[in-house]
């Protein structure tokens, strides 16, 4: 099962519904109103889907009302949204699967997501980590993406 898969689930779970291939009459990719999603039919790949998805459902749990023309709440679904579909472990794993192979849009497609996504998910942990973490026996840096194991003392 993908994740978007796994999200519309969620969804559901939430009693949300999700239309997709809406015809917006503006920019926007997602909306949700009340307990309906729905996806601009201008998002064409599962990636663009996945992302956009789980920014409208992180909207279901963290805001209340109409908060378009306000970025804080905007941004906290949207650190909700990276919360929901990418974890650092997640990053790391896919950095070790790839090898030398691993840059961003690697990762990004390893991971199902879009490459903006992905580096907006590294900005966040960049701060929220104080630009690098240790998980286990690896370390990550976030920018520039770089994972490695931890010599022991």
């Amino acid at each position: 099962m993908s994740s978007y898969e796994k999200l519309l689930i969620l969804a559901d779970d939430r009693g949300l519904q999700v239309f997709e291939n809406v015809d917006f009459n503006s920019p926007i990719n997602g909306l949700i109103v009340d307990d309906n999603i729905a996806l601009s039919n201008k998002l064409n790949r599962e990636s663009e889907k996945l992302c956009v998805l789980a920014e409208e459902i992180a909207h279901s749990f963290v805001n209340d009302g109409n908060i378009i023309d306000d970025p804080y709440e905007e941004n906290k679904a949207h650190r909700y949204a990276i919360d929901l579909i990418i974890s650092v472990r997640d990053v790391i794993q896919a950095v070790i699967e790839l090898r030398e192979e691993a840059t961003i849009s690697t990762v990004a497609d390893r991971l199902g997501v879009t490459e903006r996504f992905l580096k907006e998910s590294l900005e966040l942990y960049s701060k929220r980590f104080i630009g690098k973490a240790k998980f286990g026996k690896y370390s990550v840096s976030f920018n520039p993406l770089h994972v490695w194991i931890e010599e022991e003392n």
